[in-house]
């Protein structure tokens, strides 16, 4: 493999001892050889630097930065890209893993498509001991404008394992205004999104990152948080992408990251309001979106709309309920779509080993 493009692999670690040994062997053995480890200490409490030091004296290729103090994951990914000096930088969580040719792929892809500005992919979850959990059931997207309509509601893209031209992060950087904590990922994708980057998505099975489901990692620490910033994003993106406005209620309604007192009106106006907003989208792009765009929005819309219904079944007071398994009979097409019913299976396998492994 012609190894002459440096990828810089940007690596942030907090309290990261437990799995650092596993995560680590899978980039320092990794079948692409020209790559700069950039490993960030960001002031752990453990013996995550002691390792980090050992990880540096032997393998020539990490550039081993240290904060003294935590200064949170943004500020540390952003320190650290200023240590970047290759071409593409992947971004790599250290209790995470990612198969020992996934980098020598990426670049192929790049070599082959020099303008692609960013390559990302699906994900599988393991276990925080490294099992098999499940395929992910967030629904990535594979083009442009099902990223930027995705955007409206959700992080449309992987963020861990991404491989993006330095060039690219160097001038849109990560943002460190409070209103990005926690979803530092969903803000800069929006911005790179609205600037219209040369996205790629690799969908095989075989390249798909392993992202561990850690309890104790900094989202999980922070999901209230970074819920409310989620939702003020998807207000942000619908008036700057699509110029639409939304009441907040039917926004969380939609988007399902908070408690909501269903009622069969706020029902009825949360699946009007989602079709609205795709219909909308539909029509001021209809001169550059494709069909096999509008099928994937609308395979998400179904699914979105599966979601909120199964929702209200569980969580919705009895009138709502109701109106629950009427709207889902006169939505009855959702469950054709082979995309919608890939996810419940995915879905149904993620609970099952929630409950297996107790996480």
């Amino acid at each position: 493999m012609d190894s002459t493009i440096k990828v810089s692999l940007l690596i942030p670690c907090y309290n990261v001892s437990a799995f650092l040994d596993d995560a680590i062997y899978t980039i320092t053995n990794q079948s692409y050889k020209n790559l700069e480890i950039v490993l960030i200490n960001d002031g752990s409490t453990d013996d995550t630097f002691e390792k980090l030091k050992k990880i540096a004296n032997e393998d020539s290729r990490v550039v081993l930065v240290n904060n003294e103090q935590n200064i949170g994951l943004i500020k540390s990914l952003n320190k650290g890209i200023n240590y970047c000096t290759g071409t593409y930088i992947e971004r790599f969580d250290a209790d995470d893993l990612i198969g020992l040719d996934r980098i020598e792929k990426q670049i192929a892809i790049v070599k082959k498509n020099p303008t692609i500005d960013l390559i990302t992919s699906y994900a599988n979850y393991i276990t925080p001991h490294g099992k098999f959990h499940s395929k992910a059931a967030s629904f990535y997207c594979n083009s442009l404008h099902s990223a930027a309509f995705l955007s409206l509601f959700e992080c449309p893209l992987l963020h861990a394992g991404m491989l993006i031209k330095s060039s690219v992060l160097k001038e849109y950087m990560y943002d460190e205004n409070e209103f990005a904590s926690h979803i530092e990922d969903y803000d800069l994708f929006s911005r790179l999104i609205i600037n219209k980057i040369n996205l790629w998505i690799d969908t095989r099975d075989n390249q798909r990152y392993m992202y561990r489901r850690n309890p104790n990692s900094v989202s999980s620490r922070n999901i209230d948080f970074q819920r409310e910033n989620a939702i003020q994003k998807s207000k942000d993106n619908l008036k700057s992408i699509l110029k639409y406005s939304i009441d907040d209620i039917i926004l969380r309604a939609i988007i399902l990251k908070t408690e909501i007192n269903w009622t069969p009106t706020l029902l009825s106006n949360a699946v009007k309001e989602l079709e609205n907003i795709k219909l909308n989208y539909f029509e001021k792009y209809n001169k550059s979106i494709s069909k096999k765009d509008k099928k994937i929005i609308t395979e998400w819309t179904y699914l979105r709309l599966l979601k909120i219904i199964s929702t209200v079944i569980i969580k919705g007071n009895i009138a709502s309920k109701i109106k629950a398994f009427q709207v889902l009979l006169l939505n009855s097409k959702i469950l054709l779509s082979n995309k919608v019913m890939q996810n419940i299976f995915n879905r149904f396998v993620w609970l099952f080993n929630r409950i297996r492994y107790n996480n």
